[in-house]
């Protein structure tokens, strides 16, 4: 699909567009390049739509082999979609087309862009700068931590955090990017009527209020279906300057995004992993293959170009900052390797922590120390900021 065919900025959509591409967005089976192909053979959506099956045939828009069978049953759910239709916003779901001015000028340059967007919440804003937070479900501490860490600082900065909200990465990044005040986005594998996965509902829930938005292109009760989560990959890419992958296996989905991105022209960061650490190897591969190494916040700054002078004065008051709360924290180890007062478990426990995050059992089965006092010892640590809670009964070092 070529993008230019619909401009730079949307000049709108009549009412009955608006619902002939609604209605043929919910015909099954027929993809979004196949609804653009049946525009670009009718003229319109509503002349596509009311359009013969065996007309399409000839125009080579179908090839008669069954991939029609969505459209040949358009007429049985019609009624049942246009109460539907009616209803979307009083179930705080929104609708955006390509030919829409708040549609994202990012995503209207890719391939393939969207025709429809559902979204809760709002959608990105064309002014400020995106970054994509990405990586595998099953992640070690340190992942979390290099994700919290990329999605917290540029959030500050006021760069908009986009994500798929899929459990591991993608959702500490969300919550941390939640935390620090930044607008955030998640781009979602399935309709925004179904949240997936369910462990991931308090993002679903703070993006749909406002501070951000869950977007998808399929119809708002779509279940989350494996084909849709590659369809959405190139959502994200789209949406986003720039991809940080954060923490992801050789073998990851994370891979999709990243070739959509790289065939949109962004740049992809991948954050260097120890080796042999199958949990990273992705992020080396990716290094090795051309990627920027994100070894931390000045590695990323440049690429997005916040220099106004209003910016850089931000900029300079949070280096400040961040210098500041890095000294407190460096003063918080001193004081528990140096200071008598500091509780003597607080020090062993400290000493048995790692990025990736251990149960309290085997903390405390390596200190050798009491469950009761390890426990004492973490909620200490994490006051001061040099631990986290990573699930139950999971602890990880933060510094």
């Amino acid at each position: 699909m070529v993008s230019d065919v619909w401009g730079s900025e949307g000049k709108g959509i009549s009412e009955d567009e608006r619902i002939s591409l609604y209605l043929l967005n919910n015909l099954p089976g027929i993809s979004n390049r196949k609804i653009y192909e049946m525009f670009m053979a009718a003229g319109s959506f509503s002349e596509a739509y009311a359009m013969e099956k065996e007309e399409l045939i000839r125009l080579g828009v179908f090839s008669g082999r069954g991939e029609s069978y969505g459209f040949d049953r358009r007429h049985e759910q019609r009624e049942k979609l246009l109460r539907d239709y009616e209803e979307l916003t009083g179930r705080g779901i929104r609708l955006c087309t390509i030919f829409d001015k708040n549609y994202p000028r990012k995503l209207r340059r890719i391939d393939d862009a969207p025709l429809l967007l559902y979204f809760r919440g709002e959608l990105p804003d064309d002014s400020s700068p995106s970054a994509a937070i990405i990586g595998g479900r099953k992640c070690t501490g340190y992942g979390i931590y290099a994700a919290e860490y990329f999605a917290k600082e540029l959030g500050k900065l006021g760069v908009q955090i986009v994500s798929g909200m899929a459990a591991g990465i993608d959702s500490a990044a969300q919550r941390a990017a939640i935390r620090s005040g930044a607008r955030c986005f998640s781009v979602l594998g399935s309709g925004v009527s179904n949240c997936y996965p369910m462990e991931s509902f308090d993002i679903f829930e703070e993006l749909s209020k406002g501070q951000g938005g869950v977007i998808s292109e399929f119809p708002p009760a779509a279940r989350p279906d494996p084909w849709r989560f590659v369809s959405r990959n190139r959502i994200i890419a789209g949406l986003s300057d720039i991809i940080i992958v954060a923490e992801a296996k050789k073998k990851s989905g994370t891979a999709i995004t990243v070739d959509y991105a790289l065939s949109f022209g962004k740049d992809v960061y991948a954050v260097p992993h120890r080796i042999c650490d199958t949990s990273g190897e992705g992020c080396n591969a990716l290094i090795k293959d051309g990627a920027i190494p994100a070894c931390g916040l000045s590695d990323i700054r440049l690429e997005l170009d916040l220099k106004t002078s209003t910016e850089v004065s931000i900029k300079e008051e949070q280096q400040d900052d961040t210098a500041g709360q890095t000294e407190r924290k460096a003063k918080d180890i001193r004081d528990i390797n140096e200071n008598a007062d500091i509780a003597r478990s607080e020090k062993i426990v400290y000493s048995c922590l790692d990025f990736n995050s251990r149960h309290i059992e085997d903390i405390a089965m390596q200190a050798g120390i009491s469950l009761r006092d390890t426990i004492k010892a973490l909620a200490g640590l994490e006051k001061k900021g040099l631990a986290a809670p990573v699930q139950a009964a999971y602890y990880r070092k933060v510094f």
